[in-house]
């Protein structure tokens, strides 16, 4: 059922199926910054030095890894949010894939954390991801970050989110609406609502909370969305 929403200054659109009520979220703790373990290459995906073994972050035993300066061109402005492949290829229970949702503040830095994400859910991946109400993922591309957070009027968005649109020049053939970023109430859980209808979810809350809070402090310029390919 269509939702409208108002935004103090924006005109009333109507959001769908992770449709969200405008009301801009309180000031946010600060981020904590955890040392990264694994990192995307130029197209996106990422790379190990160990690839016989599954390489999802462990925040018991982080290692550094370097910012490649050769790399700098995986996100088209800086700061920045990429979501990409996990090489280990991980699913939950669903058969949901995991994907890597992973945050940069400048092109000279080390990235700020990399956590677990999911992106429509396991039996709709290889639906239409331009087409809306497919529960797809979103498609590749570049988005735009709302600088933002607002409330959602269903649960299944756990509270709050991070609007995200298709940046000017998008394919052609996206029809897809109010995506975004949140966290997923019903990862791994009996409820029949594992993953998002498009949205990008992360797996707890409290990830979500560190997104949430890098988006506010930093403002990204652009989410580079590179999972297609799975």
């Amino acid at each position: 059922m269509p939702i409208t929403v108002r935004f103090s200054g924006w005109s009333a659109i109507v959001l769908l199926m992770c449709s969200v009520g405008a009301q801009a979220h309180p000031s946010s703790p600060p981020i904590t910054s955890p040392t990264p373990q694994i990192h995307p290459n130029a197209d996106g995906n990422i790379l190990s030095s160990q690839p016989h073994k599954a390489v999802a972050l462990t925040r018991q035993d982080p290692q550094v890894v370097n910012h490649p300066r050769s790399r700098s061109s995986i996100c088209r402005a800086f700061p920045c949010l990429i979501l990409s492949l996990d090489p280990s290829h991980a699913h939950n229970r669903f058969n949901n894939p995991t994907y890597k949702l992973t945050a940069y503040r400048d092109r000279t830095s080390d990235y700020l954390f990399q956590l677990d994400a999911v992106a429509g859910r396991g039996f709709t991946q290889a639906r239409n991801r331009y087409q809306s109400n497919t529960e797809a993922p979103l498609p590749d591309g570049s988005y735009s970050v709302s600088a933002r957070t607002v409330v959602g009027t269903i649960w299944e968005v756990g509270g709050t989110m991070v609007p995200i649109f298709p940046k000017p020049g998008f394919d052609a053939r996206m029809r897809r609406t109010a995506l975004g970023i949140h966290w997923d109430p019903s990862f791994n859980k009996d409820k029949k609502e594992d993953g998002t209808s498009g949205c990008i979810a992360l797996t707890t809350k409290g990830d979500y909370h560190r997104v949430r809070d890098f988006v506010l402090k930093y403002r990204p310029r652009s989410l580079e969305v590179r999972i297609e390919h799975n």
